[in-house]
């Protein structure tokens, strides 16, 4: 982060809320992804054992 954005976070009340909901939103949205996989992954095994 340079100087301007740094500026710009203290001057912009919204620019510093809407650069750390981004962020939130990146980091949930990978989360979300990784475990989605991760439980496909998990239940597959299963799935073949019930047949």
């Amino acid at each position: 982060m340079n100087q301007i954005e740094t500026w710009r976070c203290w001057s912009e009340p919204g620019y510093f809320r809407r650069v750390w909901s981004d962020l939130a939103l990146q980091k949930h949205r990978e989360k979300g992804t990784r475990s989605a996989s991760y439980q496909v992954k998990r239940a597959e095994p299963v799935e073949a054992g019930k047949d």
